[in-house]
């Protein structure tokens, strides 16, 4: 009897013991910190659970595959699945806290920034140097210029240049369509389309370095159509010139000469197309200028301009600034 109560104490205490073990092995596994810092991973698409599992070793941010795949299939799934992309796993995040963010989808977002006054060329530089995204450089040719709007955007890891291309078009297109159907239509009759507006818009937007001043650069160039007087938009000549966008140079008297269809001193009337992508700002001043004779303006150095009605007002502005 005692031999047998020994044997049974025994293997009581095993039993025990085993129970300690598996408890233990399960609370290291399942809520332990195994990463010490921020990470970072990529799942694939078509990523399975032991493909993930071995994604998350090798970045140190769990202790043992077998128990991740264990934990899905049993208690962690339950008719979910592990949704490709790009995780941030906090530091001291355990397997609990992971398995719900890559299994409902609780990507990183990025984000990227386009300036107003962009040419296109300039805003594919930005998009192919953002991180995560596919570049299908293809894309940028089947647009205009000036048919992006310059706006803050988001976009997920593994998203095509031509998805946000498309994003921004489509943002562009929205604006000018709203906003030219609540027009100045007075004001306006010079411009036949959005298309004309967005043109102009463009040149007020490399023109102006003041938003305040807008609809007055807008209201020159408008009154220099409607009397059938050549824009000599010194921005339209370089854009001709160079249609990267380096508007950074100043117009020479060569460059006046220089024959394109967007050397608006050679040629009468709009460009062809924008000469940049225009903010909001330049697109509103152009459908809402204000009412002024003036068909001159001229920088004052300052990052403001001196407008006249006549040439020869245009003239003594022009000594004026000279003489300071």
């Amino acid at each position: 009897m005692i031999k047998i109560s020994r044997k049974i104490y025994l293997l009581g205490v095993l039993a025990i013991l085993f129970k300690v073990f598996i408890a233990s092995f399960i609370y290291i596994n399942l809520f332990s910190q195994k990463n010490i810092e921020d990470r970072v991973i990529i799942i694939p698409k078509s990523c399975s659970i032991k493909c993930t599992s071995g994604i998350l070793l090798e970045a140190g941010i769990i202790r043992n595959k077998l128990f991740f795949i264990s934990y899905a299939r049993s208690f962690g799934l339950l008719g979910k699945r592990i949704v490709a992309g790009e995780y941030e796993i906090p530091k001291g995040a355990n397997l609990v806290e992971i398995f719900d963010k890559i299994s409902n989808g609780r990507v990183v977002t990025h984000q990227f920034t386009i300036p107003e006054g962009l040419t296109n060329f300039q805003i594919f530089e930005i998009l192919r140097n953002q991180h995560g995204v596919i570049n299908d450089e293809a894309e940028l040719n089947k647009y205009k210029e000036g048919e992006f709007y310059p706006n803050t955007y988001n976009y997920l890891y593994n998203t095509k240049i031509s998805e946000l291309l498309n994003t921004m078009n489509l943002k562009m297109k929205s604006i000018i369509s709203e906003e030219w159907e609540k027009r100045d239509v007075a004001n306006t009759e010079e411009l036949s389309s959005p298309f004309d507006a967005l043109i102009l818009a463009s040149i007020v937007e490399k023109e102006a370095k003041l938003d305040e001043e807008k609809p007055y650069i807008a209201a020159v160039y408008l009154n220099r159509l409607k009397r059938k007087i050549s824009l000599q938009a010194d921005p339209t000549v370089i854009y001709g010139i160079s249609e990267k966008g380096n508007f950074s140079r100043k117009v020479t008297y060569a460059d006046l000469k220089f024959d394109s269809p967007y050397n608006t001193y050679l040629y009468a009337g709009l460009p062809p197309t924008p000469i940049c992508n225009p903010g909001k700002s330049s697109i509103l001043a152009v459908l809402h200028s204000v009412q002024t004779n003036d068909i001159y303006f001229v920088a004052d150095g300052s990052g403001k301009h001196i407008f006249a009605s006549s040439y020869k007002q245009h003239l003594q502005n022009i000594e004026k600034i000279r003489s300071k």
